[in-house]
């Protein structure tokens, strides 16, 4: 809220380098408009430049969903700028924003060369279905559980309740990637595609306990009070890393979906000894 003026920078068309170098809270504010509106229109541009060279109906219109999702964070950001709207708006602007994250990290993902060869890096490995069943809804429940506690992170930064609900999600989330995790370590470990973000998932949800556990202990002690910088600093790392979670967890999933289609055999095959 360092600038009450929307879409415009304290009533000018483009921001003033000298007034961000001054207040910091314009140099934040202003910063992250023009970041998420660099990246709006880049995904936009990937939009377009799928319609035109993409066969993939899906792709194409994941990539759209992208691009109008994209729009509604800066919308609802805009909205709470010139009417002070309540809390809740802000969580919202956060679930759309993680949203996006994701439709964009998919978009990413099937785009790229990984996609289309996920056997060039290994030799071929059989996974049963029922191994590959197991995985599959795992990282569904994986990924909801990250991006619920992204949201919850939320209404305690923005509305400054449900910090318990929070720290108890936390073990929740815990539990469900380690037995993830454990599974794709071990009837898995051949697949890149999978082992990569299951170690990105376990290095990220133990240093997300190392930085909850530090914004609770630094956390500011009345309701609106922006806390220390130490706090500011651990607090904003803290939902970095949440997103960089929600990002492994996406690639994981994309590509335990794509065993149905690669590499996958029967568990009988399997236990007999098959190639």
């Amino acid at each position: 809220m360092a600038d009450e003026h929307w879409p415009s920078f304290d009533g000018q068309l483009v921001p003033s380098w000298q007034a961000m170098r001054d207040d910091r809270g314009k140099l934040f504010e202003h910063g992250h408009r023009i970041m998420a509106g660099s990246v709006v229109v880049f995904t936009w541009a990937v939009a377009v430049f799928l319609a035109c060279r993409e066969t993939r109906l899906w792709v194409r219109r994941m990539a759209w969903g992208a691009a109008v999702v994209g729009l509604l964070p800066a919308l609802l950001g805009g909205l709470t700028v010139l009417y002070e709207t309540p809390p809740e708006l802000s969580v919202v602007h956060v679930s759309l924003a993680m949203l996006f994250l994701s439709l964009n990290t998919a978009t990413a993902v099937v785009t790229g060369s990984r996609w289309a060869s996920p056997t060039v890096e290994s030799e071929p490995v059989p996974v049963s279905n029922e191994d590959g069943r197991w995985v599959r809804r795992m990282a569904v429940v994986v990924a909801s559980s990250v991006y619920l506690q992204i949201i919850l992170g939320a209404v305690v930064r923005h509305a400054y309740v449900g910090v318990m609900i929070h720290i108890l999600w936390a073990f929740v989330v815990f539990t469900l990637v380690f037995l993830l995790v454990a599974r794709v370590f071990s009837r898995f470990s051949k697949l890149p595609q999978l082992l990569r973000p299951g170690v990105v998932l376990v290095v990220t949800v133990l240093f997300q306990f190392f930085l909850g556990l530090t914004a609770y202990v630094t956390r500011p002690k009345g309701v609106n009070d922006a806390g220390t910088d130490l706090h500011q600093i651990v607090a904003t790392t803290h939902q970095f890393v949440g997103a960089l979670m929600l990002v492994a967890c996406i690639i994981l999933l994309l590509h335990a979906f794509r065993l149905k289609r690669f590499d996958v055999v029967s568990a009988a095959a399997v236990a007999g000894g098959a190639p």
